[in-house]
């Protein structure tokens, strides 16, 4: 697992995909082919962005993180998945909680 940018990592230890190359200016910046990579990944996808990068939907007894999104509530709360929609729907900002980069950021909010 190698840090590409502040919203997507490689799951491929040391680049050894082929795709990303090391720049030696930066801790962690690399070139990347990006989509065309099968182990380029959004660090805290959405539901919508699991299912484009793994081809299945996100499972609903698996967690997620949620904020509202009408809200001065910044703190991200962990939740099931069939729970975050059942209970507030569009309601919430939603990110999948199915990588090891923990809690997003107070401040992200999904794309």
């Amino acid at each position: 697992m190698t840090e590409i940018n502040k919203d997507f990592y490689c799951s491929a230890s040391g680049y050894s995909c082929g795709c990303c190359i090391y720049r030696e200016e930066s801790d962690y910046v690399v070139d990347c082919m990006g989509a065309r990579c099968g182990n380029y990944h959004h660090k805290w996808p959405t539901p919508e962005q699991f299912k484009q990068e793994y081809g299945h939907e996100y499972p609903d007894d698996a967690a997620v993180w949620i904020v509202p999104k009408h809200s001065k509530t910044t703190e991200w709360v962990l939740e099931y998945h069939k729970d975050s929609k059942r209970l507030h729907g569009e309601r919430v900002f939603t990110v999948c909680a199915c990588t090891h980069w923990g809690k997003p950021p107070a401040d992200r909010r999904p794309e």
